[in-house]
């Protein structure tokens, strides 16, 4: 009886021991791999003109949040969210100064956000 409680509790942890290796390794590297392909290089220090020429037009226009939170774009994949949000010196002339990229991965109950990419200029 002793044996079959080792056999399923080592089971058990390697069950979990799999599904999180998953989670927070495999997941992040495999949607980091498939970014869309203009974010991959993005022109920071350029103006937010040239930006918008490279990326198009963000997904969320906010003119009243613009200050603080820059401009977001998102791309909506089969299992998930990916958003790059763009931020600008606004005393500069709107300089791009930084951008983040995260990816939201929702398979149906569960949601986690993942911090792709960053940089600042």
């Amino acid at each position: 009886m002793k044996k079959k409680w080792s056999y399923i509790s080592a089971a058990l942890i390697t069950f979990l021991l799999i599904s999180f290796s998953i989670l927070f390794f495999f997941i992040p590297k495999a949607a980091a791999l498939a970014l869309p392909y203009r974010w991959d290089k993005i022109p920071v220090n350029q103006s937010r003109s040239i930006v918008m020429q490279y990326l198009g037009k963000p997904a969320i226009i906010d003119t009243l949040q613009f200050v603080e939170k820059g401009d977001t774009w998102k791309v909506e994949r089969d299992d998930g969210i990916y958003f790059l949000n763009i931020q600008y010196r606004i005393a500069e002339d709107t300089i791009a100064k930084k951008y983040f990229i995260g990816f939201l991965y929702k398979p149906g109950f569960f949601k986690k956000m993942y911090h792709l990419k960053e940089m600042r200029g």
